[in-house]
């Protein structure tokens, strides 16, 4: 597959439950990025599964993340990023390799291609929580306050990039089965972009930062 602009690629301005939001907007856009920044209130590591044909190719693409997520992870998943099996060398050559095969390496092992990820510096996590009013992190019986923001941006090699926004997090359950909806906002649509698109990159960064 050809790696493509964004601007060449059949995306919509918006995603429902009637679309499939797997292959019509995830795959694809994936697929051609080098860059993602996602805030999500839930991250399962199922969500690398359900896009690993896009996920493939933008590891080739040599592709980085950075994701900002709510607290309360999957215990498998806190594992993987804390101390989870390696991918063998030789498999890692193969994810990076050939997208093809990269696919079926990440539906299959998934745990595993997330620890690697984070370990080869191609995915930094930080953990959104609720804190008092001098920074202190507050426990869930302390607050009813919980980050749960659901928004990303997507850059291409030429420097296109592609924001979103809506209900649905970074799981399996967000991207293919629940009711979800989202709204696309690209960079080559200034009116667009600068209407909504740029305030969602902007707010990344704030949180990014801050």
């Amino acid at each position: 597959m050809t790696q493509m602009a964004f601007p060449d690629l059949p995306i919509k301005a918006s995603y429902t439950a009637a679309d499939d939001r797997v292959n019509g907007f995830f795959v694809p856009v994936l697929a051609n990025s080098v860059s993602y920044d996602r805030v999500t209130g839930y991250f399962r590591s199922s969500s690398l599964a359900s896009v690993a044909r896009g996920l493939a190719r933008f590891v080739s693409n040599g592709g980085t993340m950075r994701l900002i997520a709510g607290a309360e992870l999957d215990e498998a998943d806190v594992r993987a990023l804390d101390d989870g099996e390696p991918l063998g060398d030789v498999v890692a050559r193969r994810l990076m390799a050939d997208p093809l095969e990269g696919e079926s390496i990440i539906a299959e092992q998934r745990l595993e291609t997330l620890a690697w990820l984070v370990r080869e510096g191609r995915l930094e996590i930080r953990i959104g929580v609720p804190t008092d009013h001098l920074g202190r992190p507050l426990r869930r019986d302390q607050t009813k306050r919980y980050f749960h923001a659901k928004y990303g941006v997507l850059t291409d090699t030429g420097g296109n990039r592609i924001a979103f926004e809506g209900s649905n997090n970074e799981t399996q359950a967000g991207v293919e089965d629940n009711y979800e909806a989202f709204s696309v906002f690209p960079s080559w649509n200034q009116a667009v972009w600068a209407w909504n698109g740029q305030g969602v990159a902007d707010r990344f960064e704030q949180h990014w930062n801050g």
